[in-house]
């Protein structure tokens, strides 16, 4: 938890220097570059963060429930998973891109 806070401190820090010294067109290419790197390990922090309390939230719940770890693992997690895919397939398959959806129910991870 204490490196979300020295994350946001960093950030606040950085996205202040950025606003007073200019924007992306008073930046050179060296100091934009390690600017959206530095977005980048950001974004993968929170997405990790997010990603773990989900996790514990659910294993609560199958503790709740009496529902066993692999079962929780197998369905729950696992449908949880699939719903960007889901979600992707169905949105192809409506705008008349039928046989790419169905490619990618089989072909993708």
């Amino acid at each position: 938890l204490h490196y979300l806070y020295i994350s946001c401190a960093v950030s606040l820090f950085a996205g202040a220097m950025i606003i007073r010294y200019g924007g992306a067109d008073s930046l050179s290419l060296w100091a934009l570059v390690p600017v959206a790197l530095y977005g980048f390990v950001v974004a993968a922090t929170w997405i990790d963060y997010i990603g773990a309390h989900l996790v514990r939230l659910l294993a609560l719940f199958g503790a709740v429930f009496k529902i066993p770890n692999p079962v929780m693992g197998l369905t729950v997690l696992a449908w949880g998973n699939s719903m960007g895919d889901l979600s992707t397939n169905v949105t192809m398959a409506r705008k008349g891109l039928g046989n790419m959806g169905a490619t990618a129910c089989f072909a993708g991870p």
